[in-house]
């Protein structure tokens, strides 16, 4: 390997670093107002969606016309979610205050729900940047995924469960690690279309 060979690879690895590390400062930023988190992250894996098509990208610029461009759902769905979120969680302390037999067993059944929730979280935003279809078709869609893709779900969830732990351990990694881990992501969830698609057409 010569010397312009070594310099081409190092330059590209520094450059798809900074590119991971610009999209999740954008990231971050676009997050801080708390009711654009959806937004902002469905830009992210709009993206990433593009760097996988290797399409040539403007980071800046691509990032705000697909948070400019998805805003309208991703912002419903993010209300949507958040309130699901917050049922769930007040049932799960409701059920600690029953009778035990009756708190075990609802507690089994929220926290299934909550798991499925979790999953089916994951799997929202790289299904809408992958897919044009309504908010309702969205949800039934991403929930059929979540439960019949169970191997890649699992794949997507431990990643996601990671991410989460890496950046407790380390919060500095925060900068970097959530655009790195929604590349990993979206590789796992294009793997999932593509068996779907390729099972519809047969």
């Amino acid at each position: 390997m010569n010397v312009f060979q070594v310099d081409g690879m190092l330059y590209r690895l520094l450059d798809r670093i900074t590119s991971f590390l610009f999209l999740n400062i954008l990231w971050l930023v676009l997050c801080l107002p708390i009711v654009t988190i959806f937004p902002a992250t469905t830009a992210m894996f709009g993206v990433i969606r593009k760097w996988h098509s290797e399409e040539d990208v403007m980071l800046f610029k691509q990032f705000f016309k697909l948070f400019k461009e998805n805003f309208r759902q991703s912002f419903f769905v993010g209300i949507a979610w958040f309130g699901i979120a917050f049922v769930l969680y007040f049932n799960i302390l409701a059920s600690f205050h029953m009778p035990q037999l009756m708190r075990l067993s609802m507690l089994a059944i929220f926290f299934s729900f909550s798991l499925l929730f979790i999953i089916t979280s994951i799997f929202i935003c790289p299904v809408m940047v992958h897919y044009d279809m309504n908010m309702i078709e969205l949800m039934k869609n991403v929930l059929f995924i979540a439960v019949t893709k169970l191997k890649n779900s699992l794949l997507v969830g431990i990643t996601f469960c990671i991410a989460v732990l890496v950046t407790y351990i380390m919060p500095i990694t925060i900068v970097i690690i959530w655009s790195f881990v929604a590349y990993c992501i979206y590789s796992l969830c294009n793997r999932t279309f593509q068996e779907i698609e390729a099972a519809i057409t047969v």
